[in-house]
């Protein structure tokens, strides 16, 4: 192992949270910067996005929380600055699936070589660090869909960056998507992109114009993300043999209204579905494989839109505005 050229400081800044308090005890400290092992490597953070489940830790609702004080963030982008000749200099994309929390909102972070993704020179730092959490959720499902052999689908939180990009995939595949969103105002912006198939859950006809819909289109899955009451609604639109996943939480309601007959008589089923498990059972080809898809396809499907940048004296206000306008695009922290 080797440094080269590059040198670290001897402090860095790290976003940590501090305790989970409703207003979110984040602060920026300033901490020796980690020292990679065998096998590992140092990046130093040029991006690291904000995402949900990073709202769910805040906040304390993740049922196994991290001791604080602990530096957030799932997935980055950067150069590796100390490590194997092989991976010195090279321009990264850093996640782990092993880990809760991968510490990225930090000027520098330790991953193990065979965490990085070289990104591409047609990638730059801003969708680089994107190449994880929505992409491959997005490649999960695409597995989902096609070993189920399902001739139409169904998603909630249409809006969101995931929902964008599987409404794209969808189209890639000439396979009808059925997108729900929460509110009129949510309706338009994706009446403006021209989908065909949109309903607001808040419009009054919403249960009866859903399962007309999913009656007509032979809508056997489905893909949740409000939870809650709202998953026993999706459940029983699908027709007989459908299933939902059920993959994040909006909302933490206790599941209600879960039809029996759906159930025993219609064969319906309901699975929760964890990005992070599947992607461990990968190979390593199959995973380089994966990271290709999504690279190759970066103005495409897995576009993902900016909707700003912060520096990490800014992170809580970066966290903030993340919560109040989620589906206006990704938050982007700058370390440096």
């Amino acid at each position: 192992m080797g440094c080269g050229v590059f040198s670290t400081p001897r402090l860095m800044q790290a976003a940590m949270l501090d305790a989970y308090t409703e207003d979110i005890g984040l602060s920026v400290h300033k901490l020796k910067p980690p020292s990679p092992g065998p096998g590992q490597v140092l990046v130093r953070v040029h991006r690291a996005p904000v995402h949900p489940v990073d709202l769910c830790l805040f906040t304390g609702e993740i049922s196994q929380k991290p001791a604080v004080p602990f530096i957030p963030g799932l997935e980055a982008s950067g150069t590796v600055v100390v490590g194997s000749s092989q991976w010195l200099g090279k321009r990264v994309h850093v996640y782990s699936s092993a880990k809760p929390y991968n510490q990225v909102w930090a000027e520098y972070a330790v991953f193990e070589s065979e965490d990085c993704v070289e990104l591409w020179d047609s990638t730059d730092f801003d969708q680089g660090a994107l190449l994880s959490c929505n992409p491959l959720t997005v490649l999960y499902f695409k597995e989902l869909l096609l070993r189920g052999k399902h001739r139409a689908a169904v998603q909630s939180a249409a809006n969101s960056c995931l929902g964008r990009m599987l409404i794209r995939l969808c189209e890639s595949m000439h396979l009808p998507l059925i997108n729900i969103v929460q509110s009129a105002e949510k309706a338009e912006d994706l009446r403006a992109l021209g989908c065909e198939h949109l309903l607001d859950s808040s419009a009054s006809c919403f249960e009866e114009d859903y399962l007309d819909l999913c009656l007509k289109l032979g809508a056997t899955v489905g893909f949740d993300t409000v939870a809650g009451e709202f998953s026993g609604k999706l459940l029983k639109g699908l027709c007989p043999g459908g299933v939902l996943y059920v993959h994040s939480g909006l909302v933490t309601d206790k599941y209600q209204h879960l039809s029996i007959y759906d159930v025993i008589f219609a064969g319906k089923t309901m699975e929760g579905v964890f990005i992070s498990q599947w992607f461990e059972g990968k190979t390593k080809q199959e995973r380089e494989t994966l990271y290709a898809e999504i690279q190759r396809d970066l103005k495409g499907i897995f576009a993902s839109q900016i909707a700003g940048h912060f520096s990490l004296a800014d992170v809580k206000k970066a966290v903030q505005t993340y919560a109040c306008a989620s589906n206006a695009g990704e938050i982007l922290l700058h370390p440096h």
